[in-house]
């Protein structure tokens, strides 16, 4: 069964203004791959980067139609040690914070 680890701005994405091209078919992939999700095709990964990363959402809308799609999760990665010395060599290689740390937690 594949695995998706999916990051706040893919979630977003479905919410995004559609009027662009590019912004309306990653959100058709998005819901193409919760189909699969919601289908138990396929493993939804999360995570508590998704969680501190949703948080930090500004607008509050936004940030609960994040939480709540992020409660359908399967499995949820907690970031130890392991983690967090992953994200860091991630950085080095110039991956921005968030990102390494999504990696990293999909990679476990």
């Amino acid at each position: 069964m594949w695995k998706v680890y999916l990051d706040a701005c893919c979630l977003s994405r479905p919410f995004d203004d559609q009027t662009q091209d590019r912004i309306r078919l990653e959100a058709e992939a998005i819901l193409l791959i919760m189909t699969h999700l919601q289908a138990r095709k396929w493993e939804w990964v999360s995570s508590d980067v998704l969680d501190f990363e949703t948080d930090r959402i500004p607008d509050p809308e936004q940030r609960s139609r994040i939480k709540w799609l992020s409660n359908f999760a399967h499995h949820s990665v907690k970031v130890g040690q392991a983690e967090e010395e992953r994200a860091k060599h991630l950085e080095t290689l110039g991956f921005k914070p968030f990102d390494a740390s999504h990696i990293a937690c999909a990679e476990s």
